[in-house]
């Protein structure tokens, strides 16, 4: 066993990885390469329609020159050149993957490479051409129905009653519409997933993405990669490249830089969201269980962060989770999000759009902070409430779509794109238990996803079980997500690329393509269609949705499209055609409702105005009145000041009277009250006297008792005498 250590100066980190080689395979003779089959012979096809991502979705893509060759099937299997690789080779490539960046972080210390399907997988030219072009309709679709407010709670109110998710995002819409300071900027950035169905000969959405739209930053490496190769074994890949004179099959060159467009998308919202100033700090939304997974993918948008013509223009970035923001940020009274004193410019989600993204209360509180903001949301509330999927079952309805768009080609391909989709409790009863009768005879067939995240996927039995017999309505997991009907995309052979191992495996595929929206109060300034990516997985796990890049299992493998020519012979079980007259006539029952609503809302207007006449009239006479009556008042007031003075000259009169009265009683009191002191006096000293005069006969008598009991006998007769 040999090992060996490779030390990569990538992205400015060190990455530092070992890979086990034995060395019996490193020391093997060369094996011969087995000789490139011969293609088909040539054989007629149909126009396709195609379409550049810059023409406006007025009209329907143009059809290219009709192909010489249909070479579709060839792309089915691989040859044994393409099976059987030396060693060497395969040793390549993987040492490959690694210095072109093609990696992502572990949780501990330490990276992995993604895994990868070494060939591009095959896609009709017609059909690529087309959703790359549709993109920027659906894009366009998306953010028309992002600001129809009243349209989002009139569908999303009864789901909010019993989905505490939906409720929570629903209830900070309502408040960031009403928010004085709301930002004008809004960006979207968007990614679409469809799958090929070979039985209907068409490609179909299966999901619409406008938060954590990841493994963008991939397509222009792995292009990287196959470019490489294709030069250094043209032999090998000589399959997946146009020959001269030939455009039967190509990966698509010129729509693979997806990263670049993001970041540049980035810097122009912020530039035009705040011309003042050149500094700028945006915060990145992780997930802190997922954060080493998608770390990379950050690395490198925020690498992009830069305006080649305005080298003064800084860019500063930090990652928070929802929880930290509602505790480490704060807001101004100008509705500025602040962290640490610094003015926060940007927040962007890479995370959010799941249930489980918001563990507890402060994570809630987190996003309204963000939303109640001055700051750029990527994406906005509005915008990530577009990406639940009860909107695929009602971006079903003609109606719906002509409310947004009235060119009928567009609405035809819009409604082909979405295939069988139902939601149960909206279907009339008919329909309805036409629906639980074929789900219950082929359940395999359809597949019950929930309104958001990929948490309680119902399929086969499971299903089955959720749907009622006979005549009973919808259960409660029917009424809480959507229906759809199990494409079958066509299967080919992948040499695929895991845990540093090869492995042929039967597998399908998923095409996704980004989109940008940039608006500026409302009007879009920006729509674009920015790359592509093709997510491969084995055919024995097309309805696995939990297990995706970075989990053990490591289900998802990525590559890229091949264009290649095939005659499409579209034959929909689910066509829609809707015509040019009715959708004329439901113009024409637009504009009368309009117009009845502008009748309406004048009358309305009218009698508001004779409302406010009226009343005005009436505060004018008031008014009036108050004046008249302040005038007499006015008048009045000299002979009251008159009355009011001889009234008071009358008081100060009496007053004085009253006085006199007062003291003359006061005196008279006195005089009387001084008489009888004198009188008192005159009969204390006249009893004074008297008893005087008494004591004194008293103590005379006293004496003379007291004498004549002194006497002698003889002086007694004398003294008596």
């Amino acid at each position: 066993m040999i090992q060996i250590n490779l030390i990569l100066d990538f992205n400015s980190k060190i990455i530092i990885f070992k890979l086990y080689y034995l060395k019996s395979i490193m020391e093997a003779p060369k094996v011969e390469e087995a000789k490139p089959q011969q293609e088909p012979p040539a054989t007629s096809t149909e126009p396709v329609p195609a379409a550049t991502p810059e023409q406006q979705p007025q009209s329907q893509p143009q059809p290219q020159p009709e192909p010489q060759v249909d070479i579709f099937e060839q792309f089915i299997t691989l040859n044994d050149q393409e099976k059987n690789l030396c060693p060497e080779k395969i040793f390549e490539f993987i040492i490959s993957l690694y210095t072109k960046g093609l990696i992502y972080k572990l949780k501990e210390n330490g990276v992995k490479h993604i895994p990868i399907s070494l060939y591009p997988s095959p896609i009709p030219r017609g059909l690529f051409d087309k959703i790359f072009f549709y993109q920027i309709v659906i894009n366009k679709l998306l953010y028309k129905l992002s600001n129809d407010q009243a349209y989002l709670e009139e569908i999303l109110t009864p789901i909010a009653s019993k989905d505490n998710f939906v409720q929570k995002l629903l209830e900070i819409s309502k408040k960031s519409i009403n928010f004085e300071k709301k930002q004008k900027i809004r960006l979207g950035i968007f990614r679409n997933d469809y799958l090929l169905d070979k039985a209907q000969d068409f490609i179909f959405l299966k999901d619409c993405k406008t938060s954590s739209v990841g493994f963008n930053s991939y397509t222009n490496n792995l292009l990287c990669f196959y470019n490489y190769f294709d030069q250094k074994y043209p032999d090998l890949f000589a399959k997946y490249k146009n020959k001269e004179k030939e455009n039967t099959k190509e990966i698509p060159q010129d729509k693979g830089d997806t990263i670049e467009k993001f970041s540049h998308s980035i810097v122009e919202s912020l530039k035009l969201a705040f011309p003042e100033t050149k500094e700028y700090l945006i915060v990145f939304v992780i997930n802190k269980d997922e954060q080493a997974k998608y770390d990379f993918e950050l690395e490198n948008l925020i690498k992009g962060l830069k305006d080649e013509k305005d080298d003064k223009i800084k860019i500063k970035s930090v990652k928070l989770s929802l929880g930290e923001i509602s505790k480490k940020i704060t807001k101004d009274g100008e509705g500025n999000l602040l962290l640490d004193g610094n003015k926060v410019s940007m927040v962007y989600f890479n995370t959010g759009d799941k249930e489980e993204d918001y563990p507890d209360e402060d994570s809630w509180n987190g996003r309204e902070l963000v939303e109640l903001s001055t700051a750029i949301k990527v994406p906005d509330v509005n915008i990530l409430l577009t990406s639940l999927r009860i909107f695929q079952y009602y971006l079903t309805k003609p109606g719906i779509i002509m409310h947004y768009y009235d060119n009928a080609l567009i609405i035809n391909d819009i409604l082909r794109f979405f295939g069988g989709i139902y939601y149960a409790p909206d279907l009339e009863k008919e329909k309805q238990t036409e629906l639980f009768n074929k789900i219950q005879a082929e359940p395999n067939k359809f597949i019950l996803k929930p309104f958001h995240g990929n948490k309680n996927i119902l399929t086969g039995e499971k299903l089955k079980g959720a749907v009622p017999d006979g005549e009973g309505g919808p259960s409660e997991e029917l009424k809480n997500g959507i229906i759809l009907e199990v494409s079958t995309p066509p299967e080919h052979e992948a040499l695929i690329i895991r845990d540093e191992k090869t492995s042929i495996e039967n597998v399908i595929s998923e095409y996704s393509i980004y989109g940008i929206i940039l608006s500026n109060d409302n009007n879009l300034a920006t729509n674009k269609s920015v790359g592509y990516l093709v997510r491969t997985r084995n055919k024995d796990n097309i309805n696995d949705y939990e297990s995706v890049l970075g989990d053990e299992k490591g289900i998802i493998v990525l590559d890229l499209p091949c264009l290649v020519e095939k005659v499409l012979k579209t034959n929909l079980a689910h066509k829609i055609e809707v015509k040019q007259e009715e959708i004329q006539k439901y113009l024409d029952d637009k504009k009368a409702a309009e117009e009845e609503a502008k009748k309406k809302a004048e009358e309305e207007a009218k009698k508001k105005a004779e409302e406010e006449e009226a009343k005005k009239k009436a505060e004018e006479e008031a008014k009036k009145k108050a004046e008249e009556e302040n005038n007499k008042k006015v008048e009045e007031a000299p002979k009251k000041e008159d009355d009011k003075k001889e009234e008071e000259k009358k008081e100060e009169g009496k007053k004085e009277e009253d006085t006199k009265k007062e003291e003359g009683k006061k005196e008279e009191d006195t005089k009387k009250e001084e008489e009888n002191k004198k009188k008192e006096e005159e009969k204390k000293n006249k009893e004074e006297e008297e008893k005087k005069k008494k004591e004194e006969e008293d103590q005379k008598k006293k004496e003379e008792e007291d004498k004549a009991k002194a006497a002698t006998p003889e002086e007694k007769p004398k003294a008596e005498a």
